[in-house]
């Protein structure tokens, strides 16, 4: 097996002697066939001479199977007259020719064949010609002049020229092949686990909505129950003080009880009894007034906001009115040419919720949020566009921006037991 190495001085006795194929050898090694380029753009483009059939390739520089070439000056290239009846497409070559009578490397035009359905002519690459094709056009027929608009632009097609890249790293094609794989692949996953996760927290909304129905609808049948006579009252009171009803009232704590260990927590504790202390009933009934309690509580407070602004435009209101109280008043405001709208919106991130497209400025807002504890949080907001943002919950902090024809709602951070990123909200002009 022989052994070549290259290259390297001459000394005395010991000639080393080179052809200019060696050095075409080593850096068609190192370098591919193609057009250099600076910041990716090659020269030598092509382009039509008005009113010819000619066209002009501009200066620029090649590396052919390890040659240079450059073309100094822009030169033009005569195309032959086109035939009376067809078309053909020609081809603007740089053509390596490596014959003995040849030796060069030279701008051509590849002539194609004229034909009723013209095809640019085949590139020409055996062990002594290379072409790379800089452009091709289209020659019509019966014709003397060519067309900027058939003119078509293949410098940069790798597999008809291309530019000149490293032999030792990776053509940018392949990889930008590989990557655009493993991106689909990548985003088919993510795409995948995220609508499994929404079909999931869709699910897990509905059950939710549906325990509230059965629960409110449950809630409803027990407390009619009580009012029917079930509670101990002051003019029920007997010698034993009471004792007659005692046997109703504990079967009572215990339904309650069973409604608490199924998920079913809101109560109230608001009706108190003469004969048995509130803590002296289950823990977990307890909890559920606690939690039911601080829920009531905070839907008071989000009242107290909204019916002195009701009362400012001119609409008598009181924090004691119910919420279908308050939203009737709220209808009489908009009869009188004040505009309404609510909706529903789901935040954009994990803190933004924006409603925009309203046909008005805002100036009362109302919004409700369930949570999974059942502390449902009301935010209420009266005022000019840097009032502060009043929130009646001690649970999350938020801030409003009024905008023209919406609003903003900004949470200082995002609380998990949120049920769903959605909000109600009302918004009054």
């Amino acid at each position: 097996m022989a052994q070549h190495f290259k290259f390297f001085n001459s000394a005395t006795g010991d000639k080393r002697t080179y052809q200019a194929q060696d050095f075409a050898e080593y850096f068609g090694s190192v370098l591919s066939t193609g057009l250099l380029h600076t910041d990716k753009t090659p020269g030598m483009s092509v382009s039509v001479e008005a009113g010819t059939l000619n066209t002009i390739v501009s200066a620029g520089k090649a590396i052919m199977s390890g040659h240079l070439y450059e073309n100094t000056t822009p030169l033009t290239l005569v195309h032959s007259i086109p035939e009376p009846t067809l078309d053909r497409i020609d081809r603007i070559v740089l053509r390596l020719n490596l014959q003995n009578s040849e030796r060069n490397i030279l701008l051509h035009v590849k002539e194609g064949l004229s034909s009723a359905n013209p095809v640019a002519p085949a590139l020409q690459r055996d062990q002594f010609i290379y072409e790379i094709s800089l452009a091709q056009v289209r020659i019509r027929a019966n014709t003397v002049q060519l067309l900027p608009s058939d003119l078509v632009d293949e410098r940069l097609k790798e597999d008809l020229c291309g530019l000149v890249y490293s032999l030792i790293s990776i053509p940018t094609s392949q990889f930008q092949e590989q990557w655009d794989l493993f991106f689909l692949q990548k985003s088919a996953e993510v795409q995948q686990a995220a609508d499994a996760y929404l079909q999931a927290l869709l699910a897990a909304e509905q059950a939710l909505q549906n325990d509230l129905q059965n629960f409110q609808q449950t809630w409803d049948d027990w407390f009619s129950q009580q009012q029917s006579g079930s509670f101990i009252l002051q003019t029920e009171k007997g010698v034993a003080g009471g004792v007659a009803k005692q046997d109703d009232y504990a079967a009572h704590i215990e339904k309650a009880s069973s409604l608490t260990e199924r998920g079913h927590v809101q109560l109230s504790s608001s009706t108190t009894s003469t004969s048995t202390n509130l803590a002296a009933t289950p823990s977990a009934v307890k909890i559920a007034m606690d939690r039911a309690n601080a829920a009531f509580q905070q839907a008071n407070d989000a009242k107290g906001l909204i019916a002195p602004a009701i009362t400012a435009k001119g609409v008598p209101a009181s924090p004691s009115d119910t919420f279908a109280m308050l939203a009737g008043k709220i209808g009489q405001i908009e009869g009188e040419g004040k505009r309404y709208v609510k909706g529903t919106s789901s935040a954009t991130n994990a803190k933004i919720y924006e409603v925009s497209g309203l046909s008005f400025k805002p100036s009362m807002i109302f919004v409700h949020q369930f949570s999974v504890s059942g502390n449902d949080i009301f935010w209420v907001y009266v005022g000019d566009v840097y009032s502060d943002f009043s929130r009646v919950t001690s649970l999350q902090g938020a801030e409003m921006l009024i905008q023209d024809d919406g609003f903003r709602l900004t949470l200082s951070f995002f609380q998990s037991f949120i049920i769903n990123k959605s909000v109600l909200w009302q918004a009054f002009e």
